[in-house]
């Protein structure tokens, strides 16, 4: 149609949508003349929170309403003291990756169980995040510091790498918020950046009120973060970056990861 036609679209309970990308400007389709038109709907994550322990090699699920932990599976390799975890969500499971070179494992994340390996193992993702079918992994390397490598989510190969625009400081914190990339610096003052998921050019969102963020995490219009090693949860408004009501897991849980 033109420009000027409007088009609604009406979703219905129970509805199913297939998973077929059409995402090319090229394959765009006329539906001037026609009644019905069919597309598909993503999701970006699963709407619950989780958190790598590496006191216990475990993974905790955090409920959001408490903070309690509601359940616990274990992590399939050791992390060591003090290693930095990726971690995120798609909408059925759990993407998990150490520092330490190895591949992410995909997981279920009610049982734990390993569905399959993604990438290979040299990307050393200090963090992980999941976006329009594509994993985003953040090295913090010494020879790549601030690289972002780009995964093809169903492939597991490389797309693209961003890192000529990265600042070096971003940290070890990537998420995704379901429509943007987000990260933040480590250190006295935690800054939250956005990053352009195609680019990777960065643009500073404001100050949060907390000191070395380790772990971030989005849900709605709320953002999770995690001070570095302790089981401080703090929790803001992402529009106006203002702290909420914060909470405190188990003195026993060190977090190295969040998704």
């Amino acid at each position: 149609g033109s420009d000027a036609d409007d088009y609604s679209l009406v979703v219905t309970r129970d509805a199913v949508f297939g998973g077929a990308r059409n995402d090319s400007a090229n394959q765009a389709q006329d539906i001037t003349d026609s009644p019905n038109a069919f597309g598909y709907v993503t999701e970006a994550g699963m709407g619950r929170l989780f958190a790598a322990d590496d006191y216990d090699d475990e993974i905790r699920e955090i409920s959001l309403a408490t903070g309690k932990i509601i359940n616990t599976v274990d992590i399939p390799f050791a992390i060591g003291n003090y290693t930095n975890v990726g971690l995120a969500t798609t909408p059925t499971s759990l993407l998990i990756s150490p520092a330490s070179s190895n591949a992410i494992l995909e997981l279920d994340p009610d049982t734990g169980e390993t569905i399959r390996a993604i990438g290979d193992s040299s990307l050393y993702a200090h963090s992980l995040a999941f976006l329009n079918d594509e994993i985003f992994t953040l090295t913090q390397h010494n020879d790549y510091p601030g690289r972002i490598t780009v995964l093809d989510y169903v492939t597991g190969e490389v797309k693209r790498v961003l890192g000529a625009t990265i600042n070096s400081d971003l940290g070890y914190s990537l998420i995704s918020t379901g429509t943007r990339l987000l990260g933040a610096s480590y250190g006295p003052e935690t800054r939250l950046i956005e990053i352009d998921p195609e680019t990777g050019r960065t643009e500073e969102l404001g100050v949060l009120d907390m000191e070395n963020a380790w772990s971030l995490a989005a849900f709605g219009d709320e953002l999770y973060a995690i001070a570095g090693g302790s089981g401080t949860v703090m929790i803001y408004d992402l529009n106006t970056l203002r702290p909420k009501p914060s909470f405190i897991l188990s003195t026993t849980v060190r977090i190295r990861g969040a998704g």
